[in-house]
């Protein structure tokens, strides 16, 4: 597994340099805004994710799943904020088992667009995870998805970035 700086000039040089790299990378809400994000606005960026595969009814106990883990924790802004980075894949998993149809990539992309520091195991990045020998295949297994998770925690130690940073430099890398 190459260092993260190294895949970050792989990247760069793809799309332009590091100014035209850095324009594209995204940046995460802090904890207290993801805290401060009210549970309907997470309700909604749910249904919004959910709803672009077409709609379902099931779709619509999502507000449980929301209101229980406010009653648990706050808010669920409270709870996505406070779960650490180091641990992204376990809060997916989470998500996904305890949600409504929010497993693999719809879980990850609706985290992200609520401005949550995290990954997406888009097909780029799996790609760059297989060509650094972190993975074989895609990783969907959970000996694959701790695998991802430490490659993550390193190249984040090495390059002092959040997961969503990370995640994109791969994917432009390929």
């Amino acid at each position: 597994m190459r260092d993260f700086e190294d895949i970050y000039q792989i990247a760069a040089d793809r799309k332009g340099g590091d100014e035209a790299l850095e324009a594209l990378l995204s940046k995460p809400l802090s904890a207290k805004e993801l805290a401060e994000t009210s549970d309907d606005r997470w309700l909604a960026m749910m249904a919004k994710c959910l709803f672009q595969a077409g709609f379902n009814w099931k779709v619509i106990d999502n507000a449980r799943f929301i209101r229980q883990i406010a009653e648990e924790h706050g808010s669920f802004g409270a709870f996505v904020a406070h779960w650490p980075g180091e641990r992204y894949s376990e809060l997916l998993a989470v998500i996904a088992k305890q949600g409504s149809r929010l497993g693999a990539a719809t879980g990850q992309r609706m985290l992200r667009w609520m401005g949550r520091d995290g990954y997406i195991l888009a097909p780029d990045v799996a790609a760059r995870l297989i060509a650094e020998g972190v993975v074989e295949k895609p990783p969907t297994s959970k000996r694959d998805v701790a695998a991802t998770q430490k490659a993550f925690n390193i190249w984040a130690e090495q390059s002092g970035r959040g997961l969503t940073q990370i995640s994109q430099v791969l994917a432009y890398s390929v």
